[in-house]
C-alpha cells in the first residue's frame, strides 16, 4: 500500500515537472500585412568541437520556416541559396565576408542576408532520487534529469553593400525530467515504467531559433522594402514583386533612379548609389510574382529603378 501510495505521488511530481518544462507559445505569431521584405538565410557554421556539421544546415533550416511563418518576409529558397553559394565556392568553410554577402545577395534579389554559427549544442544527463527514495538496481524510484542549451553567433548583412546589420548572439536552454519506478536507467533513457518528452536538445533548439526570429524581426523593421521596375511600357510600369511578397491593389509607391554605384577604393566595397526622385505610381493589377502599376507623378521611368514605400 504505502509503495503504491508512493508511486503515485511520484507520477504526480513528475507530471508537475514536465508541465513546467513546456515551451511557451511563438511570440511572432501574428501576421504580417504589408509589403515583405525579401531575405536569404545560409547555412550556420558550427564551431562546436566533435559537432556533426549538418547541424548547421539543420539549423538554417529551421530559421528558414521560422521566418516563411511570421508572414513577414519572402524567403529565398534554400536550394537557389546553395546554388549560388557553391558556383561561388564559398560552401566549405563559411566564407561569407561583406563583398561577398553583397555579390549573394544582389544574384538572389535579397535585400538582407543572415548567417549564424554555432558556438554551443550539448545536452547533459544527471540522475538522481526522488523524495528521499534512491534508485537501486531493478527496483526503487529515481529521476534523471536531462538539460540542454543552444547558442548561436547571428551577423544579417545589407545584400547591396554587404554591410554589417547586426551581430548579436541569441542562446536558449531546456530541461525535462524523467521517472523510474521499477528498472534500470540506460545511456539516458528510462526503462521499466518510466516517462519521456520530447528531446531538451530539440526544445533548446527551438528556443534558440526563436529568439534568432525575434531578433531580425526587429532589425527588419528599420530596413526599408523596396522593388525594382522591370519595364515599362504604354504607361505601365511593371515591378518585380507581386501577390506573393504582400503587394495589394491600389498601394501608392515612389520611385528613385539610381545613380553611379560608389565604390571604396580601398575595400572594394559598395558604398551605395546617388538617388534621384523620379515619381510616383499605383498598383492597378496583381499578379502572383509581379504587379502593373500606373504613373501618378513624374516621367522617365526606366528598368532598375527603385521603388519604395513613401516615407
Amino acid at each position: 500500500m504505502a509503495r503504491k501510495f508512493l508511486q503515485e505521488a511520484i507520477i504526480l511530481l513528475l507530471i508537475f515537472l514536465l508541465g513546467c518544462a513546456q515551451t511557451g507559445v511563438r511570440p511572432y505569431a501574428e501576421k504580417y500585412k504589408g509589403p515583405k521584405k525579401r531575405i536569404a538565410v545560409i547555412d550556420f557554421e558550427v564551431k562546436v568541437p566533435r559537432a556533426h556539421r549538418k547541424i548547421g544546415s539543420g539549423m538554417a533550416e529551421m530559421l528558414t520556416t521560422a521566418l516563411y511563418e511570421t508572414g513577414e518576409f519572402v524567403v529565398v529558397e534554400r536550394k537557389a541559396i546553395r546554388d549560388i553559394i557553391k558556383e561561388q565556392d564559398l560552401a566549405e568553410e563559411g566564407r561569407v565576408r561583406k563583398e561577398t554577402a553583397a555579390k549573394i545577395g544582389e544574384i538572389l534579389g535579397a535585400q538582407v542576408l543572415v548567417r549564424g554559427a554555432v558556438t554551443e549544442f550539448e545536452e547533459k544527463v544527471s540522475r538522481g532520487g526522488v523524495g528521499g527514495v534512491l534508485l537501486k538496481k531493478k527496483a526503487g524510484a529515481g529521476l534523471t534529469t536531462t538539460s540542454a542549451y543552444v547558442a548561436c553567433d547571428i551577423r544579417m548583412y545589407d545584400a547591396i553593400t554587404g554591410v554589417i546589420l547586426e551581430a548579436t548572439t541569441k542562446e536558449a536552454k531546456a530541461r525535462s525530467v524523467g521517472v523510474v519506478l521499477a528498472g534500470v536507467l540506460k545511456t539516458g533513457n528510462i526503462l521499466g515504467g518510466g516517462f519521456s518528452t520530447k528531446t531538451p536538445l530539440g526544445k533548446a533548439t527551438r528556443g534558440c531559433i526563436d529568439e534568432i526570429v525575434n531578433a531580425i524581426v526587429e532589425k527588419m523593421e528599420t530596413v526599408t522594402w523596396q522593388a525594382k521596375i522591370v519595364k515599362v511600357s504604354d504607361g505601365e510600369v511593371y515591378i518585380n514583386v507581386g501577390g506573393d511578397a504582400g503587394v495589394r491593389k491600389g498601394e501608392v509607391f515612389e520611385v528613385y533612379t539610381m545613380g553611379e554605384e560608389l565604390i571604396d577604393p580601398d575595400t572594394g566595397i559598395s558604398l551605395g548609389a546617388e538617388e534621384t526622385y523620379a515619381g510616383k505610381i499605383k498598383i492597378i493589377k496583381i499578379e502572383k510574382k509581379y504587379a502593373i502599376a500606373t504613373i501618378l507623378e513624374g516621367e522617365g521611368f526606366q528598368r532598375a529603378d527603385v521603388v519604395r514605400v513613401p516615407r
